[in-house]
């Protein structure tokens, strides 16, 4: 095979080889053409169906990066509400959302996803830099060194 791939059992492949396998062989990340990920399909979608669904979100995820980096914020947006209905405390994706809402003019509604990040995600430092951002764009600079000071010192 030109993947020069191992075939295994599913039940034989340990989750840490499950993951190595995702990172080698992501066919959004690396830009595999269609017409060769069928070589792959045998390693990502022969799984149980939480492992594909999994899978999907992980990719659905991905893709709201991908928007993100390509200025397709109404694209993003959409993907990223649909990525939070399905686990509605992921923070990337709460942080990516309220960038994106920022980005296309949703000022407020980026500003309410800011705070509860800045009050309750694990990580803060990201919230806190958007929050500083945001403020800044609205010309309001003493706030926002309260939020740069924030994002610095977490």
């Amino acid at each position: 095979s030109k993947w020069n791939i191992s075939w295994k059992p599913l039940e034989t492949i340990k989750y840490n080889e499950l993951e190595l396998i995702k990172t080698k062989f992501d066919p959004l990340k690396h830009k595999i053409p269609l017409s060769s990920r069928q070589d792959i399909e045998p390693l990502v979608y022969k799984r149980k169906p939480s492992e594909i669904d999994n899978w999907d979100y992980k990719l659905r995820k991905q893709m709201v990066s991908e928007y993100m980096i390509k200025n397709k914020w109404v694209e993003a947006i959409q993907l990223a509400r649909e990525c939070l209905a399905e686990a509605p405390d992921d923070w990337e994706v709460k942080n990516a959302l309220a960038t994106a809402l920022l980005k296309s003019g949703e000022t407020e509604e980026a500003k309410r996803i800011m705070m509860d990040g800045i009050e309750n995600a694990p990580i803060k430092r990201e919230f806190s830099a958007n929050m500083a951002s945001a403020l800044l764009e609205e010309g309001d600079t003493l706030n926002a060194l309260e939020y740069v000071l924030q994002a610095v010192n977490s």
